[in-house]
């Protein structure tokens, strides 16, 4: 609950790290999230890991909210079985992955 900011870079340092990791917990964003500029990197990891039976999803009961990346790699990463994203989703920048199901 309540508003966070991160103002700066965003980064993964190893293999398999993610910014948010939803492996173990399911979550629910009743904001919109936001993710833009080159700060935002990866390396092996994902901006968003979601595991086994979790689920994010993007909820309010006034508005609907959104989740956007613009920055070069953005990732969010189906990494288990059952693991759901609710919420309306849409791209607008080809060279950005929204999805990994790997």
């Amino acid at each position: 609950n309540g508003t966070y900011s991160i103002t700066g870079t965003l980064s993964t340092q190893g293999e398999g790290q993610n910014i948010f990791d939803l492996s173990t917990k399911s979550a629910t964003i009743s904001n919109d999230l936001v993710f833009e500029g080159s700060g935002v990197s990866g390396d092996g990891g994902n901006i968003i890991n979601i595991g086994n039976d979790k689920s994010l999803t993007l909820a309010d009961n006034s508005t609907a909210k959104t989740l956007t990346t613009n920055s070069g790699t953005s990732a969010i990463n189906f990494n288990g079985t059952n693991a759901t994203l609710s919420g309306n989703v849409e791209t607008t920048n080809t060279a950005t992955t929204i999805f990994n199901l790997g």
